[in-house]
Parts: C-alpha cells; structure tokens; sequence
C-alpha cells in the first residue's frame, strides 16, 4: 500500500536535506506539513513539488562574507558592533 503523505525523516532522504531543517521549513511554512503529536506528516506531492523548484543556498556567499542589514560587509574599523 502506498502511502500519500511521508514523515520529516522519509522527506529528508528525499529532499537531501536535514531533519531539522525539514522541520524548520514545515514551521515557517515553506514547506506545507501538518503537525501530528511530536513530528510532521508532509504529502508526497508537496515534497515532490517542493524539491522541482527548492535551490539550495547553504553557507556563505562565495565571497565569503555574510551580508547584514543590506550592508556591504566591509572591515571599516568605524563599524558599530554588536553587544548580544
């Protein structure tokens, strides 16, 4: 019998993705998942619908800096830090 909808983990080897970010995804609903107990079921055409348009940006940009507020990212020595 084949099943309509999948778990994170049975979306993750889909996916190619990690568990948590699966899961991540579900919460901020870039992915359409329902919430069931302590997992997510998601349905097989969602995962498949999303893994056809999903391009991956992992890490930092090429140049190896990360952007913050729409900055440059430059080592200016007069730039406010942040104290969190």
């Amino acid at each position: 019998m084949q099943r309509d909808v999948l778990t994170v983990l049975e979306a993750t080897s889909t996916l190619n993705l990690h568990p948590e970010t699966v899961k991540r995804f579900c919460r901020i609903g870039k992915l359409k998942g329902e919430k069931v107990s302590v997992g997510w079921l998601i349905s097989k055409k969602e995962v498949d619908t999303f893994a056809s348009t999903y391009k991956e940006t992992r890490g930092r940009p090429a140049n190896g800096r990360a952007q913050r507020n729409g900055g440059s990212g430059g080592d200016s020595p007069n730039r406010a830090q942040r104290h969190d």
